[in-house]
């Protein structure tokens, strides 16, 4: 199964990705808000037309 992992900061999306897996999702949040409080989260939202 396949779970869209959204990013938002103050309310806006910044950030979507398709992750297979619930334990794959739940990895990748982590990776995410790691990145986040870095500083170095790269905005990768994905087009609505894919």
């Amino acid at each position: 199964m396949s779970w869209t992992v959204l990013v938002e900061c103050d309310g806006s999306e910044v950030a979507r990705e398709r992750v297979r897996g619930w334990r794959a999702s739940g990895q990748r949040i982590a990776e995410l808000a790691e990145s986040a409080r870095a500083g170095t989260l790269a905005p990768t939202l994905e087009s609505s037309e894919s």
